[in-house]
């Protein structure tokens, strides 16, 4: 089952929250920029995200590009929201198995 957008939102917000300040900071700027600013931005995080191999830009540019890109259609960021929280469970949910 899909999150509603304000929990989507929620759920978002404080993934972000739990980044290093800086990054967090820019991310939600970026987050409140114009569409003009946010699609080209997303686009090419995501692009950059596909060449991991290479110093300086890296795989961690791709969910920050989908993050970016989420924010123009309300179905996908319940959809993005959704998988994270469902990942998140499972991670926890194994950390909790390992320790026992």
């Amino acid at each position: 089952m899909l999150p509603s957008d304000h929990e989507a939102e929620e759920f978002i917000r404080r993934q972000i929250e739990r980044l290093p300040p800086r990054i967090a900071g820019r991310i939600a700027r970026l987050r409140r920029a114009s569409r003009l600013v946010r699609l080209p931005v997303g686009i090419l995080m995501i692009l950059a995200g596909f060449a991991w191999f290479l110093p300086v830009v890296g795989f961690w540019m791709l969910p920050i590009g989908v993050v970016l890109l989420a924010e123009e259609l309300p179905i996908t960021r319940r959809l993005l929201a959704g998988a994270a929280m469902a990942i998140a469970r499972r991670f926890r949910r194994g950390r909790r198995d390992e320790g026992s």
